[in-house]
């Protein structure tokens, strides 16, 4: 074997290692994802595309007796003892029951597209209306319903609703329903942000 034919010889895994580290830097650079981030006016805009987001329920049953009866007549309430003896009469004759099982709901969240934003070169503040109860929705079934003689209140499934709607409303504030929906809010937009590459963001609701 010649001296040329020795160096070549030599030479070879020295090209072999050049060319494993050459493929291994090119596959390095193919692997490599750039990370897009997303304008903070364009998320904002999906951010408001929500519209008015329902974020937290809370349901409800609870079975309530209902009443309802007729007045005397103004002129009758001049007299003491007329009054009372109309009165007690006109109720007796007019008095309706029923036991009724009322069922509902009551829904918080936020109108979405009234948010807006302050992009500064360290974060992004995100401004949000506050949270709001919207109306519960109700249904209300009578059992037992004792109709008077002198009248049949046919609104008494009616008045149940109302009743059970605004029972079930107070109850949701006292829970807490509109903190919860605010907690909701916050943690739905910034999700929203951080999924588009923006991580730096705060977020305030209007007082």
């Amino acid at each position: 074997m010649n001296m040329k034919q020795r160096r070549g010889f030599r030479l070879l895994p020295w090209i072999a290692v050049i060319g494993v580290l050459a493929i291994g830097f090119s596959l390095g650079r193919i692997g490599h994802s750039t990370k897009i981030i997303t304008p903070a006016p364009v998320v904002l805009q999906q951010v408001r595309s929500l519209g008015e987001l329902h974020l937290v329920e809370h349901k409800y049953q609870t079975v309530m007796t209902m009443e309802s009866h007729r007045d005397a007549a103004e002129w009758t309430q001049g007299v003491p003892m007329l009054s009372n003896f109309v009165s007690g009469a006109v109720e007796a004759a007019t008095k309706n029951e029923a036991l009724v099982t009322v069922t509902g709901s009551v829904e918080a969240g936020v109108d979405m597209s009234q948010a807006s934003i302050i992009q500064s070169a360290d974060k992004v503040l995100v401004t949000l209306p506050q949270p709001k109860i919207y109306p519960a929705n109700v249904d209300a079934q009578l059992h037992s319903q004792k109709r008077a003689i002198g009248w049949d209140d046919r609104n008494l499934g009616l008045k149940a609703r109302r009743e059970g709607a605004s029972r079930f409303e107070a109850a949701s504030i006292k829970a807490g329903i509109l903190s919860q929906a605010k907690s909701e809010a916050k943690d739905q937009v910034v999700d929203l942000f951080k999924s588009a590459g923006v991580n730096s963001v705060e977020i305030r609701f209007l007082d």
